[in-house]
């Protein structure tokens, strides 16, 4: 995934979703109005703006859920391996975070995210930088 968000970095989704994703706040007012947590539910807005926001926009998978995404059988998280992602449906520009968290929810409970998020985290932008320099230094 930081390989796909390195090397779309800055690039306008044109002809893609404008807001890539299945999941964003324009498209979920229900769920907003539903949402039990109030605090949550009055952070919800702010959270989308600063994501919306974000310096660094990308193009995102959209439904980076770990059932779209292929493993090959040498995979580590930490160590890395081949991955295939499908299922570009959503598609578009957005902050790769958007990804990221999608991605981890999917794989792990509330507590594996709270406990393991630090650590992907760091992965992941480990491999984010990398993937940034190579493609400058080309």
């Amino acid at each position: 995934m930081a390989a796909f968000h390195a090397t779309f970095l800055g690039v306008a989704p044109t002809g893609l979703w404008d807001v890539g994703t299945y999941w964003h706040l324009a498209t979920r007012p229900d769920e907003l109005a539903s949402m039990t947590d109030a605090e949550l539910r009055v952070a919800a807005p702010l959270l989308d703006a600063r994501l919306s926001g974000a310096t660094f926009q990308t193009l995102v998978h959209g439904d980076a859920k770990v059932a779209n995404f292929c493993f090959s059988t040498d995979f580590c998280f930490s160590t890395g391996g081949r991955v295939a992602a499908v299922d570009f449906q959503y598609v578009g520009g957005g902050c790769g975070m958007k990804d990221v968290a999608y991605f981890l929810s999917s794989c792990l409970t509330d507590a594996g995210c709270e406990s393991a998020a630090p650590r992907h985290l760091d992965t992941y932008f480990r491999l984010l930088r990398r993937a940034v320099q190579e493609r400058d230094d080309v």
